[in-house]
């Protein structure tokens, strides 16, 4: 984590500060933007399970996805 970055708040505007987090409400990587200074997730995984992913997802190899109701 950058020293001067904010996790799920607000920093000084100023650089891009990165960090990985971790919360109750799930782990996030991103960055406090550098105009505004608030707190934006990069990719984020919540407790619940949910994942986010801020810009273009691609996938260059064939992968599966089994839920556990799927017998």
């Amino acid at each position: 984590k950058h020293k001067d970055a904010v996790f799920e708040g607000v920093a000084a505007a100023g650089a891009g500060h990165t960090a990985v987090g971790i919360s109750a409400n799930g782990i996030a990587m991103g960055f406090n933007d550098p105009t505004t200074g608030a707190w934006t997730n990069a990719v984020a995984i919540t407790a619940a399970g949910d994942a986010t992913f801020l810009g273009t997802v691609a996938a260059n190899s064939f992968f599966k996805i089994k839920s556990p109701k799927m017998n």
